[in-house]
């Protein structure tokens, strides 16, 4: 879409000269008047003198879809116009910032390539465009302005914080804890029957009973060599303020990618009914990562329920309820899980939280949490 509109040096000649001709006409002062006109003349002819379409092949090229929030994106902008281009100003949304782009001349059918960068402040999924075309007038009073629907998508992920091994880890692993998984693999150990779900083994379904409820059922294993980590990441807002989120935020997802870095079966859950995270373990960092930079603060009146939260069940191992001062979750979290559960709560006045009859650990940040984790301390 094509439009034009003032610069600020042509709003300020259209409004000067407005004022001449006002003091020009009751004053009778021909020059006023004259001076005026001329300097209205000049801006209509900056908006109206000819400008053809912009006839350009644009492409803009992200160095990675995902970066984490406070990191840089690299872009770059190829630009190869159809006739000659003269100097030229492009801006790019970019989420919450415009960026502004100079391009020099550029000759027909050649091609420039412009690197520009841009700080990621803010968590979220982004949309990089749509890119604006400006053409100035030689005296830089009007603007030809064009949209080029030139899109992309970035995700901002939460700062990940590196947990080590820490003793808290050590701990766990310790424990030995188990995962209900299905596996034929004769290490593991059978325990019950289930119903078929899309994308179970077929070898294990169990004819005999299938037969006899007319449903599918298959065989559940016990696998005794892996352990699990449950993380429950509390979105309300009633559980934490908006800073306090983007720091459970955080620790929920360092958690996630050190479990995953470390071989433990993780699974990651929020009370967000948009956003409740897969029913079945996370097998890739990347998915932890774009479940945490979409997650986000919702009023407490749409949060799931804490059984609609924990449906499915939870595997057997320790789950790492993630909250603020106020709890919704914990109080039934023992009635529907035997796992061993521990808290974390962020919290601006961590030293005046009441004690838990289960392992707590109050921080006022994620790097607080990650700093006493790493000591042993968690």
């Amino acid at each position: 879409m094509k439009r034009w509109r003032l610069t600020p040096a042509g709003v300020a000649l259209s409004m000067g000269a407005v004022l001449l001709i006002a003091a020009g006409i009751p004053t009778s002062y021909r020059e006023f008047i004259v001076l005026g006109a001329v300097a209205l003349g000049a801006v209509v002819l900056a908006l109206v003198l000819p400008r053809g379409a912009s006839q350009l092949t644009l492409h803009r090229v992200l160095s990675r879809p995902m970066v984490q929030r406070g990191d840089q994106l690299s872009l770059r902008l190829r630009i190869t116009p159809a006739h000659p281009l003269p100097p030229t100003r492009f801006i790019d949304r970019v989420g919450e910032h415009d960026v502004v782009i100079e391009a020099p001349s550029i000759a027909p059918a050649e091609t420039r390539a412009i690197n520009y960068r841009v700080t990621m402040t803010s968590r979220g999924v982004f949309r990089v465009g749509p890119l604006v075309e400006e053409g100035h007038d030689p005296f830089d009073l009007a603007a030809r302005v064009v949209d080029h629907d030139l899109l992309d998508e970035v995700v901002v992920h939460p700062v990940i914080h590196d947990l080590g091994m820490g003793d808290g880890f050590a701990a766990i692993r310790q424990r030995q804890t188990t995962l209900n998984s299905i596996s034929d693999d004769p290490l593991s150990e059978f325990r019950t029957l289930r119903e078929y779900q899309p994308g179970d083994d077929t070898r294990l379904i169990h004819w005999p009973s299938s037969a006899r409820t007319d449903t599918l059922v298959v065989r559940d294993f016990l696998d005794l060599r892996r352990m699990a980590r449950v993380v429950l990441l509390e979105t309300s807002d009633q559980v934490t303020t908006a800073v306090e989120f983007e720091e459970s935020v955080e620790i929920a997802a360092s958690l996630c990618v050190q479990s995953l870095e470390h071989g433990l079966v993780t699974v990651l859950r929020t009370d967000d009914p948009e956003l409740p995270g897969p029913r079945r373990p996370i097998d890739s960092v990347d998915a932890v990562l774009d479940l945490t930079a979409r997650s986000r603060r919702i009023p407490a009146s749409h949060a799931l329920a804490t059984t609609a939260t924990l449906s499915g069940g939870l595997p057997e191992g320790v789950v790492f309820l993630v909250t603020g001062e106020r709890s919704r979750l914990l109080r039934h979290l023992s009635l529907h899980s035997s796992a061993d559960v521990v808290v974390v709560r962020v919290s601006r006045r961590p030293h005046l939280l009441e004690r838990l009859a289960v392992p707590t650990i109050d921080v006022q940040s994620a790097a607080e949490f990650a700093r006493r984790w790493r000591i042993g301390a968690a």
